[in-house]
């Protein structure tokens, strides 16, 4: 770890720029909902003002001392330059994809948990005025911190927009290059090649351009680590307590992740083992433990974590009698009000029960055959486009797989491990006893390419496979959003939202503020007070009425 920095040194590099959106959105979204009177889900451009200041000013200070030299940028001829030309020409041509698809609203088939949770509450508690619980859904439990703090960014034009979800994509290999050269791998083509895997990976190409937040919890995860490595322990607790309370699940997961890798790193260490924080070749070996360091970093994090994440932790203790929904539903009933809720708690038992059951929707049986063959399996189709796993990662990850576990063999033979590598193999670990969807993949992937990559020398074959792999999804990105080209924002929207858009242009237009009933729960378009009264578990409940 780095002695500690001045706050600016890394709070202001362009790639923590997104975690400055969570930042300002978070108590922006909660001034809007209190005090914005009669909004109909639309926010004001404050948050966007805020954020383009803090991005001003970030700018000048990556400007300042700004150079590179061509002739040491990639090594080889003019044949080896002109892969790198084709590579970067396509991986700018899917950024212009994804930002202009970033610019349409949420309409894609991907973007159905969007529709269903991710951006109908915040919006709904926005026109409500209210935080207190919305009675016909128990997706309204589930922790919402990074929901509400990019709310007031989505909701700032006509139609809701995805362009938070474009920046905090673009930032990940940026933070992936600065982690790569904390590893001590600066050389430019490395940085390079790191940036054409991410583009490159078919997982990646899923959600490019969407309203999807997995790879946004991927940047945070990311972008905390490498606040932490480089000192900065204001970021780090920033951006891990956003990540830590990003899903009901994840508290759970982390604290089982950092128990395992901190007891295997200390039977590691009594062994004899040498720690690194990457591989031996590439790593940096790891200073004595800043305990003071480390005890800011916790503290701010314990402070945060009530600011952050104790208004969803006190509702779903009010309404579940459990502070991480679906989980431990009734474990604390003592902080519950159910005579006050209207609906039967069996049903509500029921809807937690079918989302702890997801848990086994996709992936594969939990065996020791079924382990090894998963690593093919996860990264290509088996029906369509699809796998058991959801979605294929692709080409990058079967390209970095075997390299990275002759890595660790050898590693191990030598008696040295790499922090990363084994962060890899325990959260992998914990997602294969869990939910096995690949969009939960994305950390160890990323870790998977950066550490590979990092080992590296220049192999033209391994250039061109990757390249191959950013022509692949290129085409694929092309396709996904070629359609969207050049068509009316609304015109792209389903039926149903389109019926949403009408409705709120009726309520709007004869001054209403009563609650509307509607048969549809994927409420993200409506612009005002939706109530669904039909029983749809998980998502919504029968209750007896919609006060």
């Amino acid at each position: 770890m780095e002695s500690m920095r001045p706050f600016k040194a890394n709070a202001l590099n362009l790639s923590h720029l997104p975690t400055w959106m969570l930042i300002i959105g978070l108590p922006l979204y909660w001034l809007e909902m209190a005090f914005h009177q009669n909004n109909h889900g639309i926010t004001t451009p404050l948050a966007w003002i805020a954020f383009a200041v803090v991005a001003a000013v970030a700018v000048r200070h990556a400007l300042v001392g700004c150079s590179w030299s061509w002739k040491t940028f990639w090594p080889g001829g003019w044949i080896d330059r002109s892969l790198l030309i084709s590579g970067a020409l396509l991986c700018l041509g899917m950024t212009a994809i994804y930002c202009y698809a970033a610019l349409l609203p949420p309409h894609l088939p991907q973007e159905e948990d969007v529709l269903n949770y991710h951006y109908t509450f915040p919006r709904q508690h926005l026109i409500r005025q209210s935080f207190q619980y919305v009675r016909w859904s128990t997706c309204d439990l589930f922790p919402y911190p990074v929901q509400f703090g990019l709310a007031p960014f989505w909701f700032v034009t006509e139609l809701p927009n995805k362009l938070p979800q474009s920046l905090f994509f673009l930032s990940v290999p940026a933070i992936l290059v600065r982690l790569l050269k904390f590893l001590g791998q600066s050389d430019p083509w490395k940085c390079t090649l790191l940036v054409f895997a991410f583009f490159g990976a078919h997982h990646v190409v899923i959600q490019g351009g969407s309203a999807m937040l997995d790879i946004v919890l991927a940047y945070l995860f990311l972008a905390a680590l490498d606040s932490f490595l480089r000192g900065n322990w204001i970021m780090a607790a920033v951006e891990f307590v956003f990540y830590f309370w990003s899903k009901s699940f994840a508290p759970l997961q982390m604290l089982a992740v950092m128990a395992v890798l901190s007891a295997a790193l200390f039977v590691l260490k009594r062994s004899g083992f040498q720690l690194n924080w990457g591989f031996p070749s590439s790593a940096v070996n790891l200073p004595r433990v800043d305990l003071k360091f480390l005890r800011k970093f916790l503290l701010l994090f314990g402070v945060l974590s009530i600011i952050v994440a104790g208004p969803f932790v006190v509702k779903s203790l009010k309404i579940g009698g459990t502070p991480l929904f679906p989980f431990f539903v009734g474990v604390f009933p003592h902080f519950q009000h159910v005579d006050e809720l209207p609906w039967d708690w069996d049903s509500f038992v029921a809807a937690a029960k079918y989302d702890l059951s997801m848990k086994d929707a996709y992936g594969l049986p939990r065996t020791g055959i079924n382990l090894i063959k998963h690593f093919w399996l996860i990264a290509v189709p088996q029906e369509g486009v699809n796998n058991v796993f959801d979605y294929p990662v692709g080409l990058v990850y079967l390209l970095c797989l075997g390299p990275f576990l002759y890595l660790m063999v050898k590693g191990l033979r030598q008696k040295q491990i790499g922090i990363l590598p084994l962060l890899i193999c325990v959260i992998w670990s914990s997602w294969w006893s869990g939910s096995q969807q690949s969009r939960f993949l994305y950390v160890p992937l990323f870790l998977l390419y950066l550490t590979v990559i990092a080992e590296l020398r220049y192999s033209k074959l391994f250039v061109l496979s990757v390249l191959f792999a950013v022509l692949i999804s290129a085409g694929s990105a092309f396709r996904a959003h070629c359609s969207d080209f050049g068509k009316p924002p609304e015109s792209l929207l389903s039926r149903r939202d389109q019926e949403f858009r009408r409705l709120s242009r009726e309520y709007m237009a004869q001054k209403r503020s009563d609650k509307v009933v509607v048969k549809d729960y994927q409420a993200a378009y409506a612009q005002f007070p939706a109530t669904v009264l039909a029983e749809n578990i998980p998502y919504t409940l029968q209750i007896e009425s919609f006060r």
